[in-house]
């Protein structure tokens, strides 16, 4: 049991928020059991690399379908476990984004200005950017700040914060540009995702500075990795639209923008998003105030209030044409919004309710308060991912997952609890995101027994049946209308 504890502390060390108050050594235990018992010692749990072509544990069912034992978070994660990392000789401080997408037109424009501190002389800055995402090479510019970021800033790249948070200090990290640094070069590194910028001078240690840079991107409709459109049909004018929206776990926010794309570099971010009147715009955090476009008839440029330091991959926009329900404020201020197409928001009214029963069981049972002033649940119509886009305050769903009671409960059990464990809390490396994964699932089976008190769903969805290669899950029959089915 000692083993195990070390083994999850090493995980969480360093982490925006420290492990929670009631994730003890019994939460630990069940977090690697699988593990455990399939053979695998704690410690090489924390670096496992996958074989080569490994596609995840699959049985055949007795129905004869091949079942999938890990969810595509953990399918998508492995394969960055052997990514190269970035060097950590700058580091970035604060983000502020602006996201302008054409859904009708099939792509997006953009500018990212990232604030970054200089950890060790150098000339040459590296961040993260996919092959098609297109930056204005001759736009590019890098800043010398005047003042310095705080000590802390200096010393961790990952930023520590108390709960509740309190980032006002972050907006001193908006410091005023000093002079413009001459840019020898620019490059892609297409096999490594990388974007590297080589300067006429070294950068100096303790020094702030800041990236500017524009791009633009398709919006795409085969996958939903990164920036993705899908369509809709207004009800009352039987109109085509089209609506924009974001998946960015595990890697993919470099596909959107240029970013310093690993889970455990946390930063705030300032978003704003740029649409046409007749949508809406959403984000991680509130809208805090709104603009008429002077270059864009017809387009409002919506300001969102900066968030707590996360990842890239917890960073969320979608621009939409639907209506949503709300609860009335609760105590804490927390909202719970669910948008939907109108026709359809008759049939989710207790979406709300719902969510709000399982998140106050959260927060209650693990001593830490959802760290976000709201929740958005979106029912996005011929959304195709058999799994959700989940953010950080905002949870893109499919409309058929909502209308399923039973199989509602549990998706919305596990979206939450990677609220707290996916993006309070954040694996240092993809190697350890079946940690969080199976913490997640633990979590989801307590909130899930909320809504559905006369089931034993602790037993039925157990750690040790999902994660045990002995016992895998997939070989209870009960359980076969939960089981994504891999054809």
């Amino acid at each position: 049991m000692c083993r195990i504890h070390k083994a999850i502390n090493k995980v969480y060390k360093n982490r925006s928020t420290v492990m929670m108050p009631r994730l003890g050594l019994v939460t630990a235990a069940l977090a690697l059991l699988a593990a455990i018992t399939s053979g695998s010692p704690a410690g090489k749990v924390l670096h496992a690399k996958p074989q080569e072509g490994q596609q995840g544990y699959e049985e055949k069912h007795s129905s004869g379908r091949s079942v999938s034992k890990r969810s595509v978070d953990l399918t998508d994660a492995k394969f960055h476990v052997t990514d190269s990392r970035l060097p950590r000789d700058v580091i970035p401080i604060r983000y502020q984004l602006e996201l302008q997408p054409y859904p009708d037109e099939g792509h997006f424009k953009g500018r990212v200005k990232i604030n970054i501190t200089c950890e060790e002389p150098t000339d040459v800055i590296t961040l993260h950017a996919h092959e098609n995402l297109h930056i204005a090479h001759s736009e590019v510019t890098v800043k010398q700040l005047e003042g310095k970021p705080t000590s802390t800033q200096q010393k961790d790249p990952i930023v520590k914060t108390d709960y509740p948070f309190n980032h006002k200090g972050y907006e001193s990290m908006a410091m005023t540009p000093m002079r413009i640094l001459r840019i020898s070069s620019t490059k892609k590194e297409p096999s490594k995702q990388w974007y590297v910028i080589t300067l006429a001078e070294k950068l100096r240690k303790g020094i702030a500075y800041q990236l500017d840079l524009s791009f633009t991107g398709p919006l795409s409709t085969e996958s939903t990795q990164g920036f993705f459109r899908v369509h809709n049909q207004v009800h009352r004018t039987k109109e085509e639209r089209w609506l924009a929206a974001t998946k960015m776990s595990p890697s993919n926010a470099r596909r959107v923008f240029p970013c310093f794309d690993e889970p455990d570099i946390k930063t705030p971010f300032k978003i704003s998003v740029a649409h046409s009147n007749h949508m809406l715009a959403l984000s991680n955090m509130p809208l805090e105030t709104a603009e008429e476009m002077k270059n864009e008839t017809g387009w409002t440029l919506d300001h969102f209030k900066e968030t707590p330091p996360m990842s890239t991959f917890s960073v969320a926009v979608a621009v939409l044409d639907l209506e949503c329900i709300s609860n009335p404020e609760n105590e804490d201020g927390m909202n719970v919004f669910v948008f939907a197409r109108p026709s359809f928001l008759s049939q989710i009214q207790d979406v709300v309710n719902k969510t709000m029963v399982m998140l106050d069981f959260l927060q209650n049972y693990l001593g830490v308060p959802f760290s976000l002033p709201k929740l958005d649940l979106v029912a996005l119509p011929h959304y195709a991912d058999p799994e959700p886009a989940d953010h950080w305050g905002l949870i893109i769903l499919k409309e058929s997952d909502f209308t399923n009671d039973d199989a509602l409960t549990w998706r919305l059990a596990d979206e939450l609890a990677q609220q707290w464990f996916g993006h309070l809390a954040t694996p240092v490396w993809w190697g350890d995101a079946r940690i969080n994964k199976a913490i997640a699932n633990y979590l989801a089976a307590l909130s899930a027994n909320q809504d559905k008190c006369n089931r034993n769903l602790i037993i039925s969805y157990s750690l040790y049946y999902e994660y045990s290669k002995l016992h895998p899950y997939a070989n209870l029959g009960s359980q076969e209308e939960y089981i994504k089915i891999k054809k």
